[in-house]
């Protein structure tokens, strides 16, 4: 039986094991153990994690910031925000709609009294067509170049991010 879950102190083990899924295509980043247990206590310190479970074993999480004040001139209120920083299912995991059921679970925690807001790849992104699929609209023109360290030489370390936003008083429509 599925479950979603806050994640919590104990669950560093869990975080990382989904959080593995970005040192591979098509984000190549390299992260040194350090910078997991840097990130991890973050988002325990200054955002939420909740991961999607079955039985004990984790196969998602997605993690958010309220209150994230990174990027000021998205021209958000931040006060009545929600930052999706990353949403991730584990690869043996995948098309069995546990990121469905993370965003699902994350619009109904937040949707109603916060704007929800995510940055994605600007082009070829997975999470941009879940979140079109619920309502998520293209902030335009608004674009940042990010910088990592890459598992592979031949991938560049910048790439670009679009930002997408939901807004508090978007109401889904019925499936037909």
């Amino acid at each position: 039986m599925e479950l979603i879950r806050k994640l919590n102190v104990e669950d560093f083990a869990n975080f990382k094991a989904v959080f593995t899924v970005f040192e591979s295509e098509p984000f190549f980043e390299a992260w040194t153990e350090e910078e997991y247990i840097s990130e991890f206590l973050d988002f325990l310190n200054n955002g939420l994690m909740y991961g999607i479970f079955i039985g004990d074993t984790i196969c998602g999480l997605i993690t958010i910031k309220k209150k994230y004040l990174k990027w000021p001139e998205l021209e958000i209120d931040v006060a009545r925000s929600v930052y999706i920083s990353d949403i991730a299912v584990q690869k043996n995991a995948r098309n069995k709609g546990y990121a469905t059921k993370l965003m699902k679970f994350i619009i109904d925690e937040f949707g109603s009294n916060y704007d929800i807001y995510m940055r994605t790849n600007l082009e070829n992104s997975m999470s941009e067509g879940l979140a079109l699929k619920h309502g998520f609209k293209v902030i335009e023109n608004k674009i940042e170049t990010v910088t990592f360290k890459r598992t592979r030489p031949d991938i560049p370390e910048t790439d670009q991010r679009k930002y997408l936003i939901r807004n508090r008083a978007f109401k889904e429509q019925p499936e037909i």
